[in-house]
């Protein structure tokens, strides 16, 4: 255990290290950035009822926030946590068990739309302490949107069940964004002909945070099939700036760049990773 903390304590230093570097030249060259946060030696003696460590950059972010008394994340389409692809339900599983890790003081607040998917969430969660649900979704204002989303269970149908994880506020999800990314024609046809909407609530993630009464927050994790810019854009930097966001970059298309410019310009450093994600580390 005392390898491990040592091992996240030099992640927590590199990570000041960049906020250094940044901070004086305006700039850290990406291949620094990897050396720090893709490259760490696994650290030693963890127990083994840890959850497992992968190590990535969003992996290095966890095992920061393992090292803190405490922590507060927000995390933007939950679904129903428990899926192989969810970044943060291991983590929360372990960290909030009191039993296990648990954290005292941390909060969480998990977002989910769709009221089957929430059911769900909770349930898969059960009653861990520090966890705050919210079935509602993020958007440029307080009312209500049609979102779109499955409405079958597509492995009854021989399909993949990662189908029901693209409900979005956006039409085009399943269209254009679609044709540019994923491009099975298959798929595609079977969830437009399953396609039904849903009226949802709506908020804006500000709204969210000053609901919660949160002003420090540690970890904003948002996939939100295409909508994650204009999720972003509704939060007030001059209130609250998350330690580190973690988005999914690639269904945002031409909004790309503006979205990479206006975290640039909050005093972000910014680091694509994996197939279709970034990280985003507040430097200054």
């Amino acid at each position: 255990m005392q390898s491990h903390r040592i091992a996240v304590t030099l992640i927590g230093l590199a990570l000041l290290a960049l906020a250094v570097v940044f901070a004086v030249t305006g700039d850290v060259p990406s291949r620094v950035l990897k050396s720090y946060l893709s490259k760490q030696e696994p650290p030693q003696n963890v127990p083994t009822s840890a959850p497992p460590v992968v190590y990535h950059p969003f992996a290095a972010v966890l095992a920061k926030l393992a090292a803190q008394p405490s922590f507060t994340i927000v995390q933007v389409g939950a679904y129903i946590g428990d899926t192989p692809n969810d970044p943060l339900f291991p983590f929360l599983r372990y960290y909030l068990d009191p039993t296990k890790g648990a954290k005292r003081g941390a909060k969480v607040v998990l977002i989910e739309p769709i009221r089957e998917y929430f059911d769900l969430l909770r349930e898969n969660y059960g009653n861990l302490p520090g966890l705050e649900f919210e079935k509602v979704a993020i958007a440029e204002s307080e009312g209500t949107m049609e979102m779109y989303r499955l409405a079958v269970d597509p492995t009854e149908y021989g399909f993949p069940a990662w189908l029901s994880q693209l409900s979005s506020l956006k039409k085009e999800r399943m269209g254009e964004l679609w044709e540019r990314y994923e491009r099975n024609p298959r798929l595609q046809k079977f969830y437009l002909e399953h396609r039904v909407t849903e009226t949802v609530n709506t908020v804006t993630l500000q709204q969210l945070l000053d609901r919660h009464q949160i002003e420090q927050l540690d970890l904003l994790q948002i996939d939100a099939e295409g909508y994650d810019f204009e999720i972003l854009q509704t939060l007030d930097f001059s209130k609250t700036k998350p330690t580190f966001i973690n988005y999914e970059r690639v269904l945002l298309q031409e909004n790309e760049p503006a979205c990479r410019q206006m975290l640039s310009d909050q005093g972000y450093l910014l680091m694509d990773w994996g197939e279709k994600d970034t990280l985003a580390i507040l430097v200054r």
